[in-house]
């Protein structure tokens, strides 16, 4: 029989999606080892399809909150880490892509710091995205990992908040 760890379940579970920051610099221990984490992460046949934009400049993080509505919040963040795919048909590795920007989230959590996620779509922000930071053709942008101080709030109350039963989201077996 599987060993539990509580702890580790609870981690998971605690991971969440951060808007606010405390403001502060970012401890570079702890950026080297929330990419070493990225790194490890695995990827169809190992390709490793990716690279990591690391933003940092208050004054870019300023202009990226800019590129689409609804991420102002971004500016107040200490970096960024845009995961980019690479190669030919570079959206295909979008699975790959998925799991090492959800690996930066827990690595940021890990480290004692907040994060949370932004992607940017052609008829929002991405041609401004690209454009900012020099991002060449050929290589799509994924998304991008916030990550900041944690703040000092509470978390969203309302109808959003909660999480469906777990009889509403898993089937087993088949559909009847």
């Amino acid at each position: 029989m599987a060993r539990i760890d509580q702890n580790k379940i609870a981690f998971l579970r605690g991971q969440r999606q951060h808007r606010s920051f405390s403001p502060g610099p970012i401890d570079q221990e702890a950026i080297d080892q929330i990419l070493e984490v990225a790194r490890w992460t695995g990827s169809a046949n190992n390709r490793q399809s990716w690279r990591f934009l690391v933003v940092d400049d208050p004054e870019l993080l300023a202009a990226l909150a800019e590129t689409k509505s609804g991420i102002g919040w971004v500016k107040d963040a200490g970096l960024a880490i845009l995961v980019l795919t690479v190669g030919e048909n570079a959206q295909a590795w979008r699975f790959d892509a998925g799991r090492v920007a959800e690996r930066l989230l827990l690595a940021s959590n890990a480290v004692g710091l907040s994060a949370g996620v932004i992607s940017w779509a052609p008829e929002a922000g991405e041609p401004a995205v690209r454009q900012l930071l020099g991002v060449p053709e050929g290589i799509w942008i994924y998304s991008a990992v916030i990550v900041g101080n944690p703040a000092e709030t509470k978390l969203a109350s309302g109808a959003n908040t909660g999480r469906k039963p777990i009889e509403e989201l898993v089937i087993r077996n088949r559909f009847s």
